[in-house]
């Protein structure tokens, strides 16, 4: 899945914040369903949203979105 964004979006907090979290609204699509019932499975897709995250985060390679992303907690929802 791909999120788009421009170099406006990098410029400022506000377009920071917002970009990180249309990254985190994609995540949650392309990984498995989280079912709060099942602690593995709520697991297993909190892991795969913070990995989708730190891959986009590490592609755009903006140091203000990376310092954003090592401040979340792990769950992003």
């Amino acid at each position: 899945m791909s999120v788009h964004y421009t170099q406006n979006d990098l410029a400022t907090d506000r377009g920071i914040r917002a970009l990180y979290r249309r990254i985190a609204e994609a995540a949650k699509l392309v990984c498995p369903e989280e079912d709060p019932r099942k602690l593995w499975q709520l697991s297993q897709s909190r892991a795969c949203q913070r990995q989708a995250i730190g891959r986009a985060v590490a592609q755009i390679g903006n140091p203000r979105l990376t310092a954003l992303y090592a401040r979340m907690p792990v769950s992003h929802g």
